[in-house]
Formats: structure tokens, C-alpha cells, sequence
């Protein structure tokens, strides 16, 4: 299982529905509103980079209001 949290940007005054929806998506584990340069944190575990990419780009960015995104991978040290 590959784990990656994702840092999301929102327009202004869609935090609360975009929130609503990423939270519906299958492989998301946790998604929370919060501070900073970044509106959303989306914790996920998928099977690969292949689903991660087929998760982010067809459902996370496709998402109403969603205006960047940032990726990071968790690595196993």
C-alpha cells in the first residue's frame, strides 16, 4: 500500500463543499481544513502510483473549486 498526503489549494468560499467531496472519495483515509499557505490536507492509501495518479488527477483536481495541488508520498525509512 502507498500512503501521500496532498496539499490543496481552494477558491475562496468553496473550502466547505470541496472538503464534503474529497471526504466521499474511496481511497481517501482523512481530509481536514486547515491554516497556512494551503487550504485542505488529503491523507490517502492507494496500491500504487499508478492509482495515486489516476486518484488525483480524475477525482482530487476535477473537484469544484480545487486550484493546486501538492503531493507528498510517504517513504518507508
Amino acid at each position: 500500500m502507498l500512503y501521500a498526503y496532498i496539499l490543496l489549494t481552494v477558491r475562496i468560499g468553496m473550502l466547505k463543499q470541496a472538503l464534503e467531496e474529497v471526504r466521499k472519495l474511496d481511497d481517501v483515509i482523512e481530509a481536514d481544513a486547515i491554516t497556512g499557505p494551503y487550504d485542505m490536507v488529503v491523507y490517502l492509501g492507494v496500491e500504487g502510483l499508478t492509482q495515486l495518479t489516476k486518484t488525483l488527477l480524475h477525482q482530487i483536481e476535477t473537484i469544484d473549486g480545487v486550484t493546486e495541488s501538492m503531493t507528498l508520498v510517504v517513504v518507508d525509512i
